[in-house]
């Protein structure tokens, strides 16, 4: 039983080092191409210290690379590893998986250990239905309680990509694009405090950050506030 539960834990730590390797813009405006080439069609930007992960570094000259929201290629002339940043305080999302990985693969262990023991078997299990009932309860009371409703005119105030969003109600969102000028209709959820927004380029997410206020990261990048 120990050596299962050792080889559980060498499994787990090994998802987290073996992670894909995270990579910071260092420039102010840093193109994705939707192929490693400098020639390649221009699919959206990033801006300066947005964190990314390196899917594939084979390429020395371009990485494929992967944000909140879509798949591309930039220049690895623009990118410094994480490991050589000075660390912030703010949690990224990568930081938040690892974290959780790690949470999970020490409560997943400890169950295992006393579910295995006679003596503490009936208490493990009764922390299995425990969880499970505070976790499906949690989840519940977040998407039928707690699912914000959005609708409106979002404009971006730092400049970007996508200049407004416009949230018709229902499932319908109209988006102004600040590239090219054309105003185009797509579908959206609302998963928790996420908007997904579905385009030819990959979803775009925007974090809710409350009623007036909208987070974009990677390509949909911004802050948007609502239009009174």
């Amino acid at each position: 039983m120990k050596k299962i539960l050792a080889l559980l834990f060498i499994l787990c730590i090994a998802q987290i080092l073996y992670a894909n390797e995270m990579y910071r813009v260092n420039t102010e405006r840093l193109n994705v191409r939707e192929s490693p080439s400098a020639s390649g069609l221009t699919i959206g930007y990033l801006d300066v210290n947005t964190l990314v992960e390196a899917l594939d570094t084979t390429n020395s000259s371009w990485y494929k690379i992967k944000v909140n929201n879509g798949i591309g290629y930039v220049s690895s002339h623009y990118l410094v590893k994480k490991a050589t940043i000075e660390p912030t305080s703010e949690l990224t999302n990568y930081d938040l998986k690892v974290i959780g990985i790690g949470g999970f693969s020490i409560i997943l262990i400890v169950f295992l250990y006393y579910l295995f023991q006679n003596k503490t078997r009936k208490y493990a299990l009764t922390l299995l239905l425990t969880t499970s009932v505070g976790v499906g309860i949690f989840y519940s009371y977040k998407a039928l309680i707690m699912k914000p409703s959005i609708s409106g005119i979002y404009v971006n105030t730092k400049g970007g990509i996508y200049r407004s969003f416009d949230f018709k109600g229902g499932s319908t969102v109209l988006v102004k694009d600040g590239i090219i000028g054309l105003d185009f209709a797509v579908g959206y959820i609302v998963d928790g405090n996420i908007i997904r927004i579905t385009s030819n380029t990959g979803d775009l997410l925007l974090n809710i950050k409350d009623e007036n206020t909208l987070i974009g990261e990677g390509f949909s990048t911004g802050i948007y506030k609502k239009e009174n």
